[in-house]
């Protein structure tokens, strides 16, 4: 388990002056890394190996929109493996630990060259395990709306700034890429569950279409030259 304590600064915030998920998932992206550092598993020793961890699910229930420029404090663990699935849980608290969000986070084991899913046991050291620090909050499966347009439409490309060492679009891209479809003053972010369906790579354009629920807005988004489907994010907002 890994805890620090930080605070988002105001590059972090968006107009409304709270922070936006995306920011949140950066924090928790670098909190994990750091957490697998600590166990001898670096990114660059998975690479040597060609091996890398890639975020299939996420879910991020808030329980009031987060302020920027306080102290906070962010913990993670990795939680018990289930099959090839590797579930890593969070908690955001108040200095005063009243959690201000809690999450969950679904990772695979790929083979870096041919993008193909490894067992735990291709692992050369052993990851601890603790309990779960979500609350209950659960990665649920996702499903585009057969028989409803779209109210939002927009297309955006995959430019170098927006990749990770993966060589794709990273996984903090994909909240911004979703919430931008939020019609102006929506409101803040309650809950963000996202299925990473399809990598995108450098020069793809994706393209988004939004669904519109009872408590916020469906996003799909999809490749503009085939079929297949890059990923589905469900907002949820106060």
């Amino acid at each position: 388990m890994r805890e620090e304590k930080l605070r988002f600064e105001s590059f972090e915030l968006s107009a409304s002056g709270f922070v936006r998920p995306s920011a949140v998932m950066r924090r928790m992206q670098q909190a994990a890394r750091d957490d697998l550092n600590s166990f001898g598993i670096s990114y660059e020793a998975m690479r040597e190996k060609s091996m890398a961890f890639v975020v299939s699910r996420m879910a991020l229930v808030f329980n009031r929109p987060v302020p920027g420029e306080v102290p906070l404090v962010l913990r993670t663990a990795a939680n018990p493996t289930r099959g090839a699935t590797f579930p890593r849980s969070f908690i955001l608290e108040a200095e005063e630990g009243v959690p201000v969000m809690r999450a969950m986070s679904l990772w695979a084991l790929l083979d870096f060259e041919k993008r193909s899913l490894l067992r735990p046991s291709a692992l050369w050291e052993e990851i601890p395990y603790f309990d779960d620090l979500s609350g209950g909050v659960s990665c649920a499966r996702l499903i585009k709306p057969s028989n409803q347009s779209p109210c939002y439409l927009d297309e955006r490309k995959v430019y170098a700034s927006m990749l990770d060492q993966n060589n794709h679009l990273n996984n903090c891209n994909y909240a911004d890429l979703a919430t931008d479809l939020l019609p102006e003053g929506a409101g803040e972010v309650k809950e963000l569950q996202i299925a990473f369906q399809h990598e995108a790579r450098l020069g793809e354009v994706l393209s988004l279409n939004g669904f519109e629920t009872p408590d916020g807005l469906l996003v799909s988004g999809g490749f503009h030259d085939r079929e297949d489907n890059c990923f589905l994010c469900q907002i949820k907002l106060f």
